[in-house]
């Protein structure tokens, strides 16, 4: 959430440029959990500033 946040982004945009659900991102900052299949965009997400999906 706090790189999100840094990035100025809603859930819906970040979920967006991940290329996941928003009820993903909401699950994930909620802390209930990650699934396997989120994980790679997700660390390309983050790897890249969020300017791409990757």
């Amino acid at each position: 959430m706090k790189t999100r946040r840094a990035r100025r982004l809603n859930q819906s945009r970040a979920a967006e440029q991940i290329g996941v659900s928003i009820a993903m991102i909401s699950r994930i900052e909620a802390g209930e959990g990650l699934h396997v299949a989120s994980v790679l965009p997700i660390l390309r997400w983050l790897d890249t500033g969020g300017n791409s999906r990757g």
